[in-house]
């Protein structure tokens, strides 16, 4: 997603700003701007840090959450001071601050030929699990999840619906039926109980302590419910009359011929008869 991008271009520029300032100004500057300690206080002073978080990402989220919108079948500009505070969970402050502080007080010895290389290891396994925490908190927040989970049923049933007229019998469903069909589906408890198994499965082979998982996903409780949504959908009278018509029927032809079936001696079902039950039922 591009405001996901644009999140981590900015987190890219807070580590490599510094850098940059320090390679032009090695050039032509005196013994005090090399000092890191002289460029880490000055950006303390600036709270360059939190400015990023409540003044640039803001920015950053209208224009990123405005585009996506204008391009997207998912409206999140409801969204935007969740994702932002997500964001500040996963890479706080002072997270950042250490990175950067790191980086001022790594490449000034390299800049200076004090060093001839220098290495900067950044370790993010607390921030990936950050993120799957981040994650299992919104899924569990009815305030966030539950509004997205609409929005996606709703971008989904107008994608869905449609298509369906490429199909070789009507079905006339409109987007809000289908979308209720959805949800009866996958409610979104059954949903949110579903995704929070799987970032339990998926958490361990992110942050390497595993090598592989297993995402299990139990549909017996569904099948019934599939069952009734398939019934009340072929039974919409122009699409079942369409299959008694156009498919049951030919098909009875070709099995039993045109004599029909003899039950017992003496009882016979026409074709017609088994077509007429069909459409009974």
């Amino acid at each position: 997603m591009i405001w996901i991008r644009r999140f981590l271009a900015l987190i890219l520029v807070l580590f490599f700003v510094p850098s940059l300032l320090l390679t032009v100004l090695a050039l032509r500057a005196n013994d005090t701007v090399l000092e890191p300690e002289f460029w880490i206080e000055e950006l303390q002073k600036a709270d360059v840090y939190n400015f990023a978080y409540d003044d640039v990402l803001p920015l950053v989220l209208d224009d990123a959450l405005a585009q996506s919108t204008a391009i997207g079948p998912v409206d999140l500009t409801s969204l935007k001071d969740k994702i932002a505070d997500a964001a500040r969970e996963i890479l706080p402050p002072e997270w950042l601050q250490e990175q950067a502080e790191t980086v001022l007080r790594t490449v000034p010895p390299y800049l200076l030929g004090d060093i001839p290389s220098f290495e900067l290891t950044v370790v993010v396994k607390d921030r990936v699990e950050t993120i799957f925490d981040v994650v299992v908190e919104t899924i569990g927040d009815d305030e966030t999840f539950v509004p997205l989970y609409d929005e996606i049923v709703v971008a989904a049933a107008e994608a869905v619906v449609p298509t369906l007229s490429g199909l070789p019998f009507p079905l006339p469903i409109s987007a809000t039926e289908m979308g209720g069909y959805v949800k009866r589906i996958a409610p979104v408890d059954w949903l949110q109980v579903r995704v929070n198994e799987a970032v339990a499965a998926v958490k361990p082979y992110a942050v390497g302590d595993v090598d592989t998982f297993t995402v299990t996903v139990p549909l017996s409780d569904r099948v019934v419910v599939v069952a009734e949504v398939l019934k009340e959908i072929l039974g919409k009278a122009d699409t079942y009359d369409f299959l008694v018509d156009e498919a049951l029927t030919p098909l009875i032809g070709a099995n039993l011929g045109t004599g029909g079936i003899t039950l017992v001696p003496g009882v016979e079902l026409s074709n017609a008869d088994i077509t007429s039950a069909l459409r009974r039922v």
